[in-house]
């Protein structure tokens, strides 16, 4: 090989490298949310249906939580039946992309805003779960959509069984 190969092959690897790179910065440059489930017997309240999910804003910039879908499940793979289903959007009653703010000097008086997640910023959702949901047996899984972003992310609570204390072995 002469040396304009060596200087072409050099190159083309140079700007494949930075494709890649520019690639990658715009892939994790969206919105990045975390999502934790709790299931009812992991919570503080008192009802034994009360899951509650944390979502988180991991990434970079600050970000509005679109919508969240709760769905229990059999299982956690794909052949798991679904046994209920609840989606919290700009449609349902609680929307997860507003919050109510008090309005100043006046009582009892509250006026929608955007619920702009910063970085590290976290939404709780506490939430009843379905009538049929039993704790030993089903899953909760619980994924957020962020405005602007086609991308879900998704949490899980595995089945507890309340016999058995965390770190036992059985």
């Amino acid at each position: 090989m002469e040396k304009l190969d060596w200087v072409a092959i050099y190159g083309a690897a140079l700007a494949t490298a930075i494709a890649i790179a520019n690639f990658l910065q715009w892939l994790l440059s969206g919105p990045r949310l975390s999502v934790i489930v709790f299931s009812p017997s992991q919570t503080d309240y008192n009802s034994a249906k009360t899951f509650l999910a944390i979502i988180s804003n991991t990434g970079k910039s600050p970000t509005v939580v679109q919508s969240i879908e709760v769905s229990f499940r059999t299982s956690r793979w794909i052949w798991g039946k679904e046994i209920g289903r609840a989606v919290f959007d700009e449609k349902s009653r609680w929307k997860p992309s507003v919050k109510l703010v008090p309005v100043p000097n006046k009582t009892n008086t509250l006026t929608p805003e955007p619920n702009v997640l910063q970085k590290n910023e976290e939404l709780r959702a506490p939430a009843s779960a379905v009538s049929n949901y039993d704790e030993a047996k089903h899953w909760i899984r619980v994924i957020a959509s962020a405005r602007n972003s086609s991308r879900k992310f998704s949490g899980w609570a595995r089945p507890h069984n309340q016999n058995v204390e965390i770190g036992a072995s059985t």
